[in-house]
């Protein structure tokens, strides 16, 4: 850099003479903003956050989607920001919190699709669904209609989720001394984190991940007691193994 500088120093262009400075001023460097990271309640929220907030009367601001389920909060004027972010009544119905940039690791989850193939009909329902795959992320949305479904041979959910090499499982569930083989795959699914439909209501579904009855009737049953576990030669009752 110093041998550059010496180099340019001094020349002549057009009349006028040549200085450089290569050195960084870190004082006179501009420092990008700091702008608020937010992560929404639930990924229903997540789809609509654009129309909740101008409805909440927010009109010099623009979010961008980072991952899993945080957003960026970008207003006009830095004084805005500031002020948005001192005053939860603004957004604390819709965000579980929200934060400056430079303190979180804004990339650490994301949205992964997955279907659970060949699940027996006694783990049908969303606690046995959450055993299965808790080891790969946490369940945010159930987006089957799983009471009225009619193909049982498997189930779709979107997970949150710390991996990203694509998920492609099978995993060993043993039950009243029967092992049971089941597949746990990611697919490409089109979707968008925000939805500009206006005639899609966010609460509309809002009580589905609440909702923990089992949904195919008397032969189902929750499994309380299966546990995940490495490969063994005899797979005891209720237990979970993983094939990667």
């Amino acid at each position: 850099m110093k041998e550059l500088e010496k180099r340019l120093n001094g020349v002549k262009l057009r009349g006028e003479t040549i200085k450089v400075n290569l050195a960084l001023d870190k004082k006179g460097s501009a420092k990008p903003p700091n702008l608020p990271v937010a992560e929404v309640t639930s990924l229903d929220h997540l789809g609509h956050l654009p129309k909740l907030i101008l409805a909440k009367g927010e009109t010099d601001i623009k979010i961008k989607y980072i991952s899993g389920l945080k957003v960026l909060i970008i207003f006009d004027h830095s004084r805005c920001t500031k002020e948005f972010k001192e005053d939860d009544n603004r957004w604390k119905e819709h965000l579980k919190w929200l934060s400056w940039a430079d303190k979180i690791e804004t990339h650490a989850e994301g949205v992964a699709w997955i279907k659970i193939v060949g699940p027996p009909l006694f783990l049908w329902g969303q606690p046995n669904f959450e055993k299965i795959t808790k080891t790969l992320g946490k369940i945010i949305a159930l987006f089957d209609d799983i009471p009225n479904r009619l193909d049982l041979s498997h189930v779709k959910i979107g997970i949150l989720t710390t991996r990203r090499a694509i998920i492609n499982e099978e995993i060993h569930i043993s039950q009243e001394g029967k092992v049971f083989k089941l597949g746990i795959v990611e697919f490409n699914k089109n979707w968008f984190p925000f939805i500009f439909d206006p005639s899609e209501d966010y609460y509309e579904d809002s009580n589905l991940l609440e909702n923990n009855e089992t949904p195919v009737g008397e032969v189902a049953k929750n499994v309380n007691d299966i546990q995940i576990t490495e490969m063994n030669e005899e797979m005891e009752e209720g237990e979970i193994w993983i094939k990667t």
